[in-house]
């Protein structure tokens, strides 16, 4: 976390986001829901700033790194996918618009050897994905579950148990915080970057707030 927010915004405020995060409801919730959503929100966190590093300098060092990141992340929790997607979709995008296709094969080489292995290493992940009772189930929210609904309700459980009632106030400050560092000169050497991770990140809100078998916080905890 404290690399990831160097990397964002500064070597001096970095440790702010660190504080923060470790003394807040959400950190607690994590840490004391004794199952892998913990490590689900910190091999997150490393792959977005295993991420950075691979945006900054594609070499085989960081497409290693960022490709074995993914495998276990897929081995951890199947929603781990969802977040590591859309960043790719959104920087294969990217690469794609700039015209630069030998990264744009590396890049999709690097994230779809990791899923290949991940069900090579637990093939009965294609079942529970596709044909076992939380697969069938994720798929029929998709089309029929309320987006509406579920993010009223999704949004007063994170205002009363993680955000101390002040939730509004909060992704104000946050706004102004992502507009400050969009307009900072020295923020991340490439904007699209940061733009890629946010914009992800509410992708992921999207469809994990569609699609989830149980209308519970958990899941959301890796981008908190």
């Amino acid at each position: 976390l404290y690399k990831v927010s160097k990397e964002i915004i500064g070597k001096k405020e970095s440790y702010i986001p660190c504080i923060l995060y470790t003394l807040s409801l959400g950190m607690l919730s994590t840490a004391m829901f004794i199952r892998m959503y913990m490590l689900l929100t910190t091999i997150c966190i490393i792959f977005t700033y295993l991420f950075i590093e691979l945006t900054k300098n594609m070499n085989k060092k960081n497409l290693i790194k960022l490709s074995i990141c993914t495998y276990i992340g897929f081995m951890t929790h199947y929603f781990f996918l969802i977040y590591a997607f859309f960043i790719s979709l959104i920087y294969i995008i990217n690469l794609l618009l700039e015209k630069n296709i030998k990264n744009t094969i590396k890049y999709i080489k690097t994230m779809i050897t990791p899923i290949i292995l991940g069900f090579i290493t637990f093939p009965f992940a294609l079942i529970h994905i596709f044909k076992g009772y939380r697969g069938e189930e994720t798929h029929e929210n998709l089309i029929k579950s309320n987006i509406i609904t579920n993010f009223k309700t999704i949004y007063e459980t994170l205002n009363k148990d993680i955000f101390y009632n002040i939730m509004p106030i909060i992704l104000l400050i946050i706004l102004l915080l992502i507009i400050y560092i969009i307009k900072k000169k020295k923020a991340l050497n490439n904007k699209k970057t940061l733009l890629t991770i946010l914009l992800g990140t509410i992708l992921y809100f999207i469809l994990t707030l569609k699609i989830i078998p149980i209308l519970s916080t958990r899941y959301f905890y890796p981008i908190y």
